[in-house]
Order: C-alpha cells, then structure tokens, then sequence
C-alpha cells in the first residue's frame, strides 16, 4: 500500500476503489485520525451517506476520506490534500472544528445494539448475530450495552492505512469521534481496540496503567462513602485538584467515582463526589476503561 498523488495505491501501482464524494473544501492541514463508525451494515450503505444528502436533511452533507468494510475493503472518497467534513461539532485540545485538521476514516459497523421482543440483537430492525455482539460498557456511559464487534480484517486493514498515513502527514495522535465530541458521540465505540491500535500508531506500551476520563477541579474535593453532604467524608479525603478519575454511576448532584492513583497515603479507592466539582478531561477519555464491579 502506497500513497500517490493523494490518493491510495497497491504496490502493483493498481489505485484502490475511489468513488468521489462532492463533500469536501480545499483548506486542509491534518494533525490527527480520527475514526468513526458507519452505524450501518454495507461499504455501499457507508459510501452513499457520505455522497447523497440525507433525505430528511438536504442542507446536511457529510464525508471521509475513507470507508474500511467488515471484510477489509477500502474505499476512499476524498484525497488526502482536501478536507472531508466528517468531525461536526468538535473540540480537542484547544481546537474547535477539526475538519481540517483530521483525516477521517469511517468503519462499517452497526455500533451498539438493542434485543427486540425475540430476545434478539437488532440494529433498526436488521439481526446481528449473537456471535457477532460483545457486552461493554462505553466509558461515556454508565451501563452496560451490546456493540458488534470489529471484524479482524476490518482491524487489520485500519491499521495498515493508519501506518501509512502517520509517517506521511506526520499525524500526531489517533482519535475517536467519541473523543472529540463527547457529548453526542459514541464511535467507534468500546469494541474497537482502540488503545491497542493507539500503542502500535505512537510505540507506546499498550499495557501501561490506563488513564481516565475525569479529574477533580477545586483545591480541595471532599469524597464521601455515599451521595450527599450528611454521609463521613472516605478515607483519604479532600482530593486535591487535578486528581484522575472514573466515573461508574450517577445519582442527583453526585458520582460515584474510581480513584486510581494514592492520594493522601490511600491507594485505590472508590467513593463519592458532588459532580461540580469534577469535569471531563478529554485528552485521557479513550484511555478509560472502568473497573469491573462485584454485585
């Protein structure tokens, strides 16, 4: 796999399957990766939403340059010297709008998955086998839900383009659309080994202690051993600022929450923090993975 004139190429000098989408600007310097998923079922599905305007949103036109199948098939819909308008509404590190600062690459998969009256899991309407659904909860959320897995060939071939495109713009970091939007978006979603393929992109140890999606932001956090004021403060209370955290349930004005590092002498503890005074870090959100809770 090679790259030329902005566009991929085999070895052999054969171009890879381009079906040009008319969804894309000139201005584009890219930092980043940023991965997402299709929520459908087909590279045909995937490619025609990225071309054809929604039909209940004419205005709305969205792209990538990218679309990876189940099977591996790549396709690609805009060079790589355009911008695709993929990110939406988005923030990272300090920029807003990363259109044309990402290269983007879409994943067919249905995302997560619901059981319909049957017992069955179903994407609008559609079965996807049990074989093909793992249970996970997504570190934006607090329960636990079906997703369909990611195909190895699909991975394989992420990676391959990743490792290619990295070297090539000198790409910085690798992203989810969950990462720069977390307040709508949940793709590629916990299936996708999205720390493993971070590890390989950067040399990084993909078994290093994980990091977490919050942290503390008063000078002082009290953590109680339950969700208001009138319970004891937990050991090692007050959390100082900027303490790492997980949050694994909600109840009113309070989170229950995981404490990794030691703090105060106290190592590893979970308790409660009235949520004003936390808030999402995001430069750590893909990284979480909460702990596994005992009934």
């Amino acid at each position: 796999m090679k790259i030329t004139n902005y566009l991929l190429y085999h070895d052999n000098d054969i171009p890879y399957e381009t079906i040009p989408s008319p969804n894309f600007s000139n201005y584009f310097r890219p930092e980043y990766l940023v991965l997402h998923c299709t929520t459908g079922f087909t590279v045909e599905d995937g490619v025609r939403s990225l071309i054809d305007p929604r039909p209940d949103r004419p205005d709305l036109r969205v792209s990538a340059h990218l679309v990876i199948g189940r099977e591996g098939r790549v396709v690609q819909l805009v060079p790589f010297n355009k911008c695709a308008w993929h990110c939406g509404p988005s923030l990272w590190n300090g920029i807003k709008g990363l259109n044309s600062r990402a290269i983007g690459i879409e994943l067919v998969n249905a995302g997560d998955v619901e059981r319909d009256g049957l017992g069955q899991w179903v994407k609008r309407g559609r079965i996807i086998p049990d074989e093909d659904v793992v249970e996970l909860q997504h570190p934006l959320d607090y329960h636990v839900h079906g997703w369909q897995k990611y195909p190895p060939e699909q991975v394989a071939a992420t990676l391959e383009v990743a490792q290619l495109l990295f070297p090539a713009y000198n790409l910085s970091d690798l992203l989810g659309h969950e990462d720069i939007n977390p307040q709508d978006r949940r793709d590629p979603g916990p299936a996708f080994p999205m720390q493993w393929l971070h590890a390989r992109l950067l040399n990084l140890n993909e078994a290093e202690p994980v990091k977490y999606a919050y942290r503390t932001t008063r000078v002082l956090n009290p953590i109680r051993t339950g969700p208001g004021e009138e319970f004891l403060e937990a050991e090692g209370s007050p959390l100082p600022r900027n303490i790492p955290l997980g949050v694994l349930e909600e109840q009113g004005d309070w989170a229950f929450v995981h404490v990794l590092v030691a703090v105060n002498g106290v190592p590893d503890r979970m308790a409660w923090i009235a949520k004003d005074r936390i808030e999402m870090d995001t430069l750590k959100l893909r990284h979480y993975h909460p702990p596994a809770l005992a009934d």
